[in-house]
């Protein structure tokens, strides 16, 4: 019985090993940049991820660190400055909503991203004229 237990937790550990060097391969140290740049990807999903789940149960500090890391892992996706954008429109914080929009906007020129963002940005700038 102890035989099958020490075995299994040799196993797991062997598994987990494998899992890592394989899902994290900027572990090792010869590799080509598109390696890296898939590990940069697959970090920016695993935090993109994590804060939809924040966001979702109403964590939505921890979720706006969790957008921000994102896009710093991978600064070539908009995906993580759109969400933090609904982020901030559902918190009301608009000053820092219009920042981020704005950024989609100088960053990702002439995509659908940037020309919805800028109808937000009008959207948002008349509504905050109007509270004035």
């Amino acid at each position: 019985m102890t035989f099958q237990i020490t075995s299994t937790k040799r196993s797991i550990g062997i598994i987990s090993l494998i899992f890592f060097l394989f899902i994290f391969p900027g572990c090792r140290k010869k590799q080509s940049k598109d390696k890296i740049s898939k590990t940069s990807f697959s970090i920016s999903e695993l935090y993109f991820k994590e804060a939809q789940k924040q966001a979702i149960n109403g964590e939505f500090h921890t979720a706006e660190s969790y957008f921000l890391k994102s896009y710093q892992e991978n600064p070539t996706e908009v995906k993580s400055l759109l969400h933090l954008s609904y982020l901030y429109r559902i918190t009301k914080n608009h000053k820092k909503g219009i920042t981020v929009l704005q950024k989609i906007v100088k960053e990702f020129p002439d995509t659908k991203e940037a020309k919805a963002a800028q109808k937000e940005i009008d959207k948002l700038l008349g509504s905050l004229k109007k509270q004035m």
